[in-house]
C-alpha cells in the first residue's frame, strides 16, 4: 500500500533485537514471514477451499457419528452462501451465530466470509442480556442459533430474523419464534446459484468480529481481517504440516466461537484435508471412547482434563484402547513438572507437547533465525532455568538440541542436568547422564575412550589416589575439558557404576535421541530449522 507516494514498509523501523517498531508501537514476529497470497482480491473461505490435499472426510459428528466429506462441505458452503444472497446479506453484513460445538458450524461461518460479511460469534453460556449487549454493539441483521438456544436471542433482540441450526426441526416446530426465516438443512439442500450477486472482497476487509470473555472489564469486539485468517491458516499449515500426508485425525475439545478453535478447527485443518471429529459438549468417557472408535491421533487439552486423564491412567488404559493417540498438545497454563513426568511414565507412547514449553525453545528458534551462533553458553542460559524449575523434559530435548547441533557441553552443562535429576530423585539417571555428557565434552562424537583406550586404566580405574592429580598436571593447559571428564567418570566408577566407553551406547542418549526425532516427526517448529 502507498502512503504518500511512499511504500509503508519503507517507513518502519524495527529493533532487530525486540521487533518493536518505534512508528507505529507494534511488534514484529522476528521469524521469517509466511508469504500471503499475492492476489489482494481473495478471501478467507476461497483461501482455505484452494488449497490442494487428499482428504476425503472433513468433520465427523462425535454423538451421532455423522460424517461430513469435503466434496458435501463445500457443496453445502456454497449452497448457503447463495441463499445468504438471496436474502439480501451483503458485503459488510454482520452475523450472529450463537451454537455449541457443531459440523455445521463451520459451514456458517465459511459461507458468511465468502460473501464479504462478517461474522460474530458468542459463547452459549451467556446470558440473553450479554448476548444483547454484543448485539447492540455488533448489529447483525441475521442471527444462526439452534432450538435450544433460541430463547437467548429472543430475549436479547426479538425482531432479529433467527434462521435455525438444527436439522431435524422445520419452520413449523411449535416452539419456534415467529422470526424464525428457514432452516440451515434447507438452505444445504438448495443448488448452488454460480450467477449470485457477488461483490468483491479484498483482503483487508474484515471477515470476523469476536468478542473477548471480558476478564479485564467489559467484553470488547475484536476485528479480524481476511488476511488476519489466511496467515492464522498458514501457521496452523506450518505447524501441523507433516500431518497433511497422513491424514491425521484431531479431536476438537475446545469451543469454535473462540478464535482459536475456528482458526485451527473450522478453517486451518480444513485447507490440510484433516478429519475433524467434533465434541459438542465436553464428556471424559464420552471423549475417551470417541478416541477409540474413531482412532483419533491429535488431542489438544487444557491442564485440567490432562491431569485427570493422568491421575486416572491406569482405569482409562484398562477400559479404553489410545493405541491410535500419538500427540497431546497442551496449552493455556504451563505444566507443573510432576504432570509432565508422570504423564510421560504413564503414557510413554504418546507426546506430550506443551505449547508453553513450545513457547521457550521458540526463543532458541529465533535466535537461530537471526543468524546468531548457538554456542554452549547460550543453552546453559535455558538449562540453568529448566534446572531451576525442575523441567527435566526441556533439560532433555536441549541436550539432545545440543548434540544435533553438534555443540559440546562443558562443567557447568553436566552440573545443570545432573543436579536436576538428583533433585527428581532419578539418582542412576544422573549419572548416566553425567557419563554420557563428559565423554561428549572430551569430544564431538563421545567415543574417545573408544580412540584412547588407555584412559580406562589409566586414569579411570586406576585406585592409585595419584592419578587424580596426575590428570590435572596432563591436561590443565589445553585440554582441561578432557581432565574434568576424566575426573567425572573417575567418580562414577568410584561409586560403583560401570562406565560406558561410549556415548552412542547409552540407553539414556538413545532415548533422548528418540523423542527428539518424534518431535521433529510431529512438526516442531524448531525441527522444521534444523
Amino acid at each position: 500500500m502507498e502512503v504518500n507516494g511512499e511504500n509503508r514498509d519503507s517507513r518502519r523501523v524495527i529493533d532487530p533485537r525486540s521487533g518493536f517498531c518505534s512508528s507505529n508501537s507494534i511488534f514484529y514476529s522476528k521469524r521469517k514471514p509466511l508469504p500471503l497470497p499475492p492476489n489482494h482480491s481473495l478471501d478467507a473461505t476461497t483461501f482455505i477451499s484452494s488449497r490442494a490435499h487428499h482428504g476425503h472426510i472433513a468433520f465427523i459428528d462425535a454423538s451421532t457419528g455423522h460424517q461430513f466429506t469435503y466434496q458435501q462441505l463445500w457443496r453445502s458452503v456454497d449452497s448457503v452462501t447463495s441463499s445468504l444472497s438471496n436474502m439480501g446479506i451483503r458485503k459488510g453484513d454482520v452475523i450472529l451465530l450463537l451454537s455449541p460445538n457443531s459440523i455445521y458450524f463451520p459451514v456458517v461461518c465459511l459461507s458468511v466470509m465468502s460473501l464479504g460479511a462478517i461474522i460474530t460469534t458468542t459463547n452459549p453460556l451467556n446470558t440473553s442480556g450479554e448476548i444483547a449487549k454484543q448485539i447492540a454493539d455488533s448489529k447483525p441483521v441475521l442471527a444462526f442459533t439452534t432450538q435450544q438456544l433460541l430463547s437467548k436471542i429472543t430475549q436479547a433482540s426479538p425482531s432479529l430474523p433467527i434462521i435455525l441450526m438444527d436439522t431435524n426441526n422445520n419452520n413449523n416446530n411449535s416452539s419456534s419464534s415467529s422470526t424464525t426465516t428457514t432452516t440451515l438443512d434447507e438452505m444445504m439442500k438448495k443448488e448452488p446459484e454460480l450467477s449470485r450477486v457477488t461483490e468483491r472482497v479484498n483482503q483487508n476487509d474484515t471477515a470476523t468480529l469476536l468478542y473477548s470473555s471480558g476478564t479485564t472489564g467489559p467484553s470488547k469486539g475484536v476485528v479480524s481481517s481476511h488476511k488476519n485468517l489466511i496467515a492464522m491458516v498458514q501457521v496452523v499449515m506450518a505447524r501441523f504440516g507433516k500431518e497433511q500426508e497422513t491424514r491425521e485425525t484431531f479431536i476438537c475439545t475446545v469451543p469454535m466461537f473462540h478464535i482459536y478453535g475456528l482458526a485451527v478447527f473450522a478453517m486451518g485443518l480444513l485447507a490440510m484435508g484433516s478429519t475433524i471429529v467434533v465434541l459438542s459438549k465436553f464428556e471424559m468417557h464420552d471423549m475417551l471412547s470417541w478416541i477409540e472408535k474413531f482412532r483419533a491421533t491429535f488431542l489438544p487439552l487444557v491442564p485440567p482434563i490432562l491431569v485427570a486423564i493422568l491421575n486416572n491412567a491406569d482405569a482409562i488404559k484398562r477400559k479404553y484402547d489410545l493405541s491410535s493417540l500419538h500427540t497431546v498438545v497442551s496449552g493455556g497454563a504451563p505444566l507443573s513438572k510432576e504432570v509432565t513426568e508422570g504423564f510421560i511414565e504413564k503414557y510413554p507412547n504418546i507426546l506430550l507437547e506443551d505449547e508453553n514449553f513450545n513457547e521457550a525453545l521458540n526463543v532458541l528458534e529465533r535466535i537461530k533465525l537471526d543468524g546468531i551462533q548457538l554456542d554452549v553458553l547460550l543453552f546453559n542460559t535455558f538449562l540453568r532455568q529448566a534446572c531451576y524449575k525442575g523441567r527435566i523434559d526441556v533439560i532433555e530435548f536441549i541436550v539432545e538440541f545440543m548434540h544435533q547441533e553438534k555443540v559440546q557441553p562443558d562443567p557447568t552443562t553436566c552440573g545443570y542436568v545432573f543436579s536436576a535429576y538428583v533433585n527428581s530423585s532419578f539418582h542412576n539417571t544422573a549419572v548416566e547422564a553425567l557419563q554420557v555428557l563428559s565423554l561428549r565434552m572430551m569430544s564431538v562424537d563421545g567415543n574417545i575412550l573408544q580412540e584412547r583406550k588407555n584412559f580406562v586404566d589409566e586414569f579411570i580405574l586406576d585406585e592409585d589416589l595419584a592419578s587424580e592429580s596426575h590428570i590435572f598436571k596432563l591436561f590443565e593447559d589445553s585440554e582441561d575439558k578432557v581432565a574434568i571428564g576424566l575426573w567425572n567418570l573417575r567418580w562414577c566408577a568410584m561409586i560403583g557404576f560401570p562406565i560406558c566407553e561410549s556415548a552412542d551406547q547409552s540407553l539414556w542418549a538413545k532415548r533422548l535421541e528418540s523423542r527428539f526425532q518424534k518431535r521433529l516427526a510431529s512438526g516442531s517448529i524448531i525441527g522444521e530449522q534444523l
